[in-house]
């Protein structure tokens, strides 16, 4: 018998209170679908797990915020990117990527405006879980 794994997302936004809205509409929009929420938070929980690059890993997809340009969120994001993660990055005002970030999408949003995030994440994430059930189809013999 087969086990199906659900999704797992790496959300690398900062912890502080200004992203708190922030962070709970990506929790909403990750919950509608069933997906697991990874952060750094899952190092502290999960000894077995014990560096950042095992965790993103394991994530089918991340979810980024780079408003405050933190160098955590930015070692967070080239991992995904070594990995080949799925990626969305998102701004409350037009920032500067370096390097190979500035080819991913950068979703900007207000602040005060979490429920128009949350409904873009969801047309995101049915797009991207869409995707990977397709990658994980098995091929069918034409």
């Amino acid at each position: 018998m087969a086990f199906i794994r659900s999704l797992a997302c790496f959300v690398a936004i900062p912890q502080s209170p200004e992203f708190q809205a922030v962070r709970q509409a990506v929790f909403e929009a990750l919950d509608q679908f069933s997906v697991e929420r990874l952060d750094l938070s899952y190092l502290s929980t999960n000894p077995s797990t014990p560096v950042t690059s095992d965790i993103v890993e394991r994530a089918d997809f991340v979810i980024a915020d780079v408003t405050s340009a933190s160098s955590d969120v930015f070692y967070q994001l080239g991992i995904a990117d070594a990995l080949r993660k799925p990626t969305l990055m998102m701004a409350q005002r037009e920032v500067t990527l370096q390097g190979d970030l500035n080819r991913h999408q950068l979703l900007l949003y207000r602040p005060g405006e979490e429920f128009k995030l949350t409904e873009y994440l969801r047309s995101w994430m049915a797009d991207i879980i869409e995707r990977q059930q397709q990658r994980n189809a098995p091929a069918r013999a034409l």
